[in-house]
C-alpha cells in the first residue's frame, strides 16, 4: 500500500481493468469516506475522492487569551500555529493540533489568566468565600452561605483573565411577624424583616418610650418584641363591693395577678377575667347573694311581717306582734336557704322573755 499526498491511504491489489482491486481509506488528519473509481481507459489514473482535511478550532477565551497566537494553518495535516505567552512575553508556549475535525487545538506552556474576586458588596451579601487558587485552569474557590442566609452557595469560574468569578445560591432568611396580640403594645415601623438587614423600630403604644424588636434565629422564625407593656386593667369598684373580696397583686395585662373570693353573705366560686386593652376594667363573676327562707306558718302566726329583701347581704324584714305591743327581733339566716329567725311575740298575746342583747330592727337591715 502507499499513502497518497492528498490524504488517502491506498491498497493496490490489482490495477488491471479486468481484475481491478484498489481500496483506500482517509489518511491521518483527514476526514470523510474514501472512494476509488476505476479508470475509463487503459493507462489513465484511477480516481480517489471523499476525503478532506480536518480543521481545528481556536480554544476558548479562557485558554487562548493567555497566548499571543499567530495562525498559519488550522488544517490538521498542515497545522501551524505559534504561541507566545501573553502574560509572560519572554516565553513561548506550544500549540498542539486537535485529534478530530472541529475540535479546539491544545495550548501548553504559558500561565493562564486569573479571576478577580467579586466586589466587597457582593461578598458581604450572603457569602463566606475561601480562595485557594483564582488562576484559570486550576481554579479552586469555594463558598458557603453566611449567617442569616439560606441555600447552597455556588461558585462559577470566570471565563477570562481579570473577570470576576460568580457567586450564587444564597438568599436572605426572613423573619415572620408576631401575632396581633403580641404586637398590641407596640407601634411598629418595619424597614426590613430579612435577618441580615433586620430593622424595625418599636415605639411603646401605651407607656411611651421605645421597646426593642429582636430578629429571629432561623428562616421562617418569628421575631420577638420586648420592653413595652400592654398597660393595666382598672378595678371594678362597684362590682367588687357587691359580693367579692379582691386581692390585687398585679393589674398589668402581661403579668395580671388578681385573686378573689365570695364575700360574706354570697355563695359560689369567684372568677376574675383579665381585661383585653389598657384602662379597661377586669371583670368578676361567679358569686351571687345567699337567700334566706321564710320561717314556717306556725312561727309566723304571731307576727305581722313586711318583707323587703331575703338576700343575706341586704336582708330587710320588719315585724310587729299581732296581739299587743312587745319587743320584736328579726334575725337574718346564717346560711343560704335557711329560715330567718323571729323572736319576741307569742300566740294569744303572751309576751316572751326578750334577750336584752338582741338588736331590734323594724325594719331590720342585714
Amino acid at each position: 500500500h502507499k499513502e497518497a499526498e492528498d490524504g488517502y491511504m491506498v491498497y493496490e491489489g490489482n490495477k488491471l481493468m479486468t481484475r481491478f482491486d484498489v481500496t483506500a481509506t482517509c489518511g491521518d488528519a483527514y476526514e470523510g469516506v474514501a472512494q476509488v473509481s476505476m479508470c475509463k481507459e487503459p493507462g489513465e489514473p484511477y480516481q480517489l475522492s471523499g476525503c478532506f482535511p480536518g480543521n481545528c478550532t481556536v480554544p476558548s477565551k479562557k485558554y487562548s487569551e493567555a497566548y499571543n497566537l499567530t495562525v498559519y494553518s488550522l488544517q490538521r495535516p498542515k497545522f501551524s500555529v505559534t504561541a507566545q505567552c501573553a502574560f509572560a512575553p519572554h516565553l513561548f508556549g506550544q500549540a498542539v493540533p486537535c485529534k478530530a475535525d472541529q475540535e479546539p487545538f491544545t495550548l501548553r506552556g504559558c500561565p493562564l489568566g486569573e479571576c478577580k474576586a467579586p466586589d466587597k458588596a457582593k461578598l458581604d451579601a450572603g457569602y463566606v468565600v475561601y480562595e485557594a487558587n483564582r488562576r484559570l485552569g486550576t481554579f479552586n474557590v469555594s463558598a458557603q452561605c453566611a449567617d442569616g442566609y439560606r441555600g447552597v452557595a455556588v461558585v462559577e469560574e470566570c471565563s477570562g483573565h481579570g473577570e470576576e468569578y460568580k457567586l450564587s445560591g444564597c438568599k436572605p432568611e426572613k423573619c415572620l411577624e408576631p401575632s396581633e396580640a403580641e404586637k398590641e403594645a407596640y407601634n411598629l415601623t418595619i424597614y426590613s424583616t430579612e435577618r441580615p438587614g433586620f430593622s424595625i423600630t418599636a415605639a411603646c403604644r401605651f407607656t411611651g418610650g421605645y421597646g426593642r424588636a429582636v430578629p429571629c434565629t432561623e428562616d421562617g422564625g418569628t421575631y420577638t418584641l420586648e420592653g413595652c407593656y400592654l398597660g393595666s386593667c382598672t378595678s371594678p369598684r362597684a362590682q367588687a363591693e357587691a359580693g367579692y373580696v379582691v386581692f390585687e397583686a398585679n393589674k398589668k395585662i402581661e403579668n395580671f395577678t388578681i385573686h378573689a373570693k365570695c364575700a360574706e353573705g354570697y355563695k359560689g366560686v369567684a372568677e376574675v377575667t383579665k381585661c383585653k386593652s389598657n384602662n379597661e376594667t377586669y371583670s368578676l363573676s361567679g358569686c351571687s347573694p345567699e337567700v334566706c327562707a321564710e320561717p314556717g306558718e306556725a312561727e309566723k302566726e304571731a307576727y305581722d311581717l313586711t318583707v323587703y329583701s331575703l338576700e343575706r347581704p341586704s336582708f330587710s324584714v320588719s315585724a310587729k306582734c299581732k296581739y299587743g305591743g312587745c319587743a320584736v327581733n328579726v334575725t337574718a339566716c346564717s346560711g343560704d336557704g335557711m329560715p330567718y329567725i323571729l323572736k319576741g311575740c307569742s300566740p294569744g298575746g303572751d309576751i316572751t322573755q326578750q334577750d336584752p342583747d338582741n338588736e331590734v330592727l323594724e325594719p331590720l337591715d342585714g
